[in-house]
């Protein structure tokens, strides 16, 4: 009865469509690269319609913590084109860059444009802005200062500009060093005295050493928040996924129903009937059994035979306790005298 009675509960589309999320999986944390600018992140954040619209461009290198932030127009390749080809001329070519999948990211241009110019290509889950967590980070920062241009009435671009100056020359909290010191490999004149302008001394190990310790101790935090776990999901399990844009009263999941292809790490390959792919994390879906046909029935007070008869429960012999006798007893005397 228990297992009829979970099934039962699995197959109701309505319960399924309604219900939670999967667990997300542990958190998988990245070594920092042996150099800086050997991988970048980059992301749009925006639109600003206080300022016309514009996107912000944001840089994050993964070593150094080394931000750059340009505003556009739009998102177009053109345009992120001719803003990187203005930073690489300065920086160099990456080894790599991490996106999320969002325009221009998941364009032909943008992948050939990389091929052309031995960049590897790395790409988030979509609708999974965790997997790119570095620069979504330092949204906070350009959001800030774009919320004090409002405020003030001053230029946003040198708002900007001047949040991304302090960042960059200020002790960042896990290399303890500035991000433009390991950038540049040299210490950097700004308001205050320089007395040293030689070559910066911190210890390459020591970086090293810091970042995976803070980032162990923020998985570690962050996996029993989320209660992650291994996932669940395997290949040939059927899942919906959760809506992106729904208002009240709407439900967390559509009703489409996929087949789970592949499973890695709780990045999964997914497709529907048809034979259409996407991607997903597990976070962002539910397993489902299949729907039943019939709608529960309300079911009566008595059960019926064939002839429509009603079958009346077998109902056990109730006896009064023997320590209550004597109550009652006498409880029958006292209704008798009253009478």
């Amino acid at each position: 009865m228990p297992g009829d009675a979970e099934k039962w509960v699995k197959s109701c589309q309505h319960c399924a469509v309604n219900g939670r999320l999967e667990k997300p999986t542990p958190m998988k944390r990245t070594v920092v690269p042996r150099t800086a600018w050997e991988t970048i992140a980059l992301d749009f954040n925006g639109p600003y319609a206080k300022f016309g619209g514009i996107y912000i461009l944001v840089i994050v290198d993964y070593r150094s913590r080394y931000l750059i932030a340009r505003p556009v127009k739009s998102t177009s390749f053109e345009v992120t084109k001719q803003v990187l080809e203005e930073i690489f001329d300065k920086e160099g070519f990456p080894e790599s860059m991490k996106s999320d999948n969002g325009p221009p990211f998941n364009g032909e241009d943008y992948k050939q444009y990389c091929h052309e110019r031995g960049i590897k290509t790395i790409f988030s889950t979509p609708f999974f802005p965790q997997q790119n967590g570095l620069v979504e980070n330092y949204m906070k920062v350009i959001n800030k200062s774009m919320a004090i241009a409002v405020s003030t009435g001053s230029d946003y671009n040198e708002e900007l500009q001047a949040a991304i100056r302090a960042h960059n020359s200020a002790s960042h909290t896990v290399t303890k060093v500035p991000p433009e010191e390991i950038m540049r490999g040299r210490r950097i004149k700004r308001g205050l005295p320089l007395f040293d302008r030689g070559q910066t001394n911190h210890d390459d190990d020591a970086l090293n050493k810091r970042d995976r310790e803070m980032k162990l101790k923020a998985k570690e935090r962050e996996d029993i928040r989320r209660g992650a776990r291994k996932c669940q999901l395997k290949p040939g399990d059927t899942v919906i996924i959760e809506r992106q844009l729904r208002s009240k009263g709407i439900s967390r999941f559509g009703t489409q129903r996929y087949t789970v292809m592949e499973e890695r790490n709780g990045n999964l390959l997914l497709t529907d009937d048809d034979g259409r792919t996407l991607k997903r994390h597990v976070s962002q879906t539910k397993k489902v059994s299949e729907w039943r046909d019939q709608p529960r029935s309300t079911g009566r007070s008595h059960q019926e035979d064939k002839n429509n008869k009603p079958l009346e429960r077998a109902v056990r012999d109730r006896r009064s306790p023997k320590y209550l006798q004597d109550f009652v007893r006498n409880f029958d005397t006292i209704k008798h005298w009253h009478k």
